[in-house]
């Protein structure tokens, strides 16, 4: 799924943080991102999120899809599709539409399959419910 998203959304990729990188601080953009260093706060995109292999992740992702292949600790909230790809690693909630978790991920929180509104938080779905 990378190639796809990358080769689908490669004119919105606009954001890339490179593997020798660090960020402390909220990212939002209403493109998409590609993460191979650090950030530690929360992204927030319009479109999607990648995490590399060399990424991580120490905050919150927001987004309308993601691939994740690196290691996050923090909540996830993905309107459309979430990937979990082998060797990744997922240490929070996540909620989206549809998840797809190859062997070898590791999620530890909880899961949450339904129709996702990208501003809303985990905690905020689930005053709804």
């Amino acid at each position: 799924m990378e190639k796809i998203l990358v080769k689908k959304k490669s004119k919105e990729l606009n954001s890339i943080i490179g593997k020798d990188t660090e960020v402390i601080g909220d990212v939002k953009s209403k493109g998409s991102i590609r993460v191979d260093g650090k950030v530690g706060g929360n992204i927030e995109m319009n479109g999607s999120v990648i995490i590399g292999k060399s990424g991580k992740l120490n905050g919150n992702i927001k987004a309308n899809e993601a691939l994740i292949s690196g290691k996050i600790i923090g909540n996830i909230v993905v309107k459309k599709v979430l990937e979990l790809r082998a060797n990744s690693s997922v240490k929070g909630d996540i909620c989206t539409k549809s998840l797809t978790v190859e062997s070898g991920a590791t999620l530890d929180g909880k899961c949450e399959m339904e129709s996702v509104k990208v501003n809303q938080t985990t905690d905020e779905q689930k005053k709804t419910h």
